[in-house]
């Protein structure tokens, strides 16, 4: 089977796949591209279920931006202190600094 043969015949299950787990769309295709390179590279010849092979790739590159993402979220939530920023000074209330400094 060619590549445009195996893209052609498995794409929608790979994407139907992609997109249950991922619940976006645009995340989907992505991961469902990823799942083609993967597999285009990869050696078919012995391979006796494709649909299966590809399948299984889908789960684990979902799986790994399940992963990802979870790890951001809970990195987001133990330093959420860090990502807001003290309100601006007025230049009124720097140069005060200034001079207060210099007295």
């Amino acid at each position: 089977m060619t590549q445009k043969e195996l893209f052609e015949t498995y794409r929608s299950d790979v994407y139907r796949m992609c997109y249950y787990m991922l619940g976006q769309s645009a995340d989907a295709e992505d991961i469902c591209q990823e799942v083609f390179m993967t597999a285009f590279r990869s050696d078919r010849a012995n391979m006796t279920n494709v649909k299966a092979w590809l399948l299984k790739i889908s789960v684990n590159q979902c799986l790994n931006v399940l992963r990802r993402r979870s790890n951001l979220r809970s990195k987001l939530t133990k330093h959420s202190h860090r990502l807001v920023s003290s309100p601006e000074r007025t230049p009124e209330e720097q140069f005060q600094e200034r001079e207060g400094a210099n007295e």
